[in-house]
């Protein structure tokens, strides 16, 4: 989920391009949260994407995205405390060690591992994540 294309693009970049199930962009983020806050080659973050185009999920994507984006920061700030600036430009891919993991990775614990079963609920399953 971190790998970048010859665009810089992210695979939740391609995902919402292509105008993917939010199944699909959740896994994304889930697996990768800090990728929300990540610029392309053209300095577009997904949530710039899904804007740009009218593909039926957008309203739903849009909403995840920014949620995501909005607790990753809320996150971020309760971890630097005050000194965070509430203008503070979107961080870049770039700016961040793929080799730690933060309390930012953990947003989507609660989605990891939950298959939707016959019914429509989710059902919590050997750890895997289910699309």
């Amino acid at each position: 989920a971190k790998a970048k294309d010859d665009f810089a693009n992210l695979p939740l970049h391609c995902a919402c391009f292509s105008g993917a199930d939010a199944q699909v962009v959740e896994s994304l983020v889930c697996t990768y949260p800090r990728g929300v806050w990540a610029r392309n080659g053209q300095g577009s973050t997904p949530a710039d994407i899904v804007r740009r185009l009218r593909h039926p999920n957008r309203a739903e994507l849009l909403d995840m995205l920014e949620k995501r984006s909005l607790d990753l920061m809320l996150k971020r700030r309760r971890k630097l405390g005050d000194s965070v600036v509430a203008d503070e430009p979107i961080i870049t891919d770039d700016s961040f060690d793929g080799s730690k993991q933060s309390s930012e990775d953990s947003l989507c614990q609660d989605n990891i591992g939950r298959k939707t079963n016959e019914n429509g609920s989710d059902d919590k399953v050997d750890g895997m994540l289910w699309i």
